[in-house]
């Protein structure tokens, strides 16, 4: 089912409940639980400001030599 044919059937299924003020009472609840659990699956987003500072971190933890190599990651996710 394509997002215009999935719009189009909520359309009318919400057209049909509009009319039963019990049904739109229960609607709104549901619209409710739905928008904050799709609003917790929303991935972390980072300003620009704060990916640079993200990345100079890195950079400079790797000049300490802290964290892991590139090779040793790479034999690790292979364990995986």
């Amino acid at each position: 089912m394509t997002t215009m044919q999935l719009r189009a059937d909520i359309f009318e299924n919400l057209n049909l409940l509009l009319d039963n003020e019990d049904a739109m009472i229960q609607l709104r609840k549901y619209l409710h639980i739905l928008r904050k659990k799709v609003e917790q699956d929303i991935p972390c987003q980072y300003s620009i400001e704060e990916l640079s500072q993200r990345a100079w971190q890195g950079v400079q933890d790797a000049r300490l030599g802290m964290g892991q190599s590139n090779e040793d990651l790479m034999k690790e996710a292979e364990t995986w």
